[in-house]
């Protein structure tokens, strides 16, 4: 509607970017759920497990780390530091390899739609975000 009564690409930039990082965010938070979940149930079972405590203590302090590292409120968040977790999370702790594989493919389409909304400011493919895929996490025994 906007190019259709004129408006420049700079305001159609600035009066689409809140949406583009909301966007951005509700998509982290689709990815990231599963995972975050599954590290959480993960915390729970090494606090429970017999072992050496420091190895122990040492995963727990990963996982805290992943779960924890961006503090910022969706306000503070840029369309960059969305993209940044999103790519990160290819690299949660303590994923088996099925899951590591699953999941960096999974972002690196996301980031591929993400890059083209950002361009564009609009849709590459608009089923992937119509039926965005599931993510199914599995953690090493």
């Amino acid at each position: 509607m906007m190019a259709a009564t004129g408006s420049s690409q700079d305001a159609m930039r600035t009066a689409m970017t809140p949406w583009l990082i909301n966007t951005a965010h509700a998509l982290y938070g689709h990815l990231a759920n599963p995972i975050h979940a599954a590290l959480r149930i993960r915390c729970v079972e090494l606090k429970n497990a017999a072992g050496s405590k420091e190895s122990i203590e040492a995963r727990i302090n990963s996982i805290n780390d992943f779960l924890h590292g961006d503090r910022k409120t969706l306000r503070e968040q840029t369309f960059s530091d969305l993209t940044l977790l999103i790519e990160g999370l290819s690299n949660a702790p303590e994923l088996d390899e099925k899951s590591r594989v699953n999941v960096a493919k999974l972002v690196k389409v996301s980031l591929s739609e993400l890059a083209y909304l950002n361009e564009e400011l609009a849709f590459k493919n608009r089923y992937y975000w119509e039926n965005l895929p599931q993510l199914t996490v599995e953690l090493d025994s």
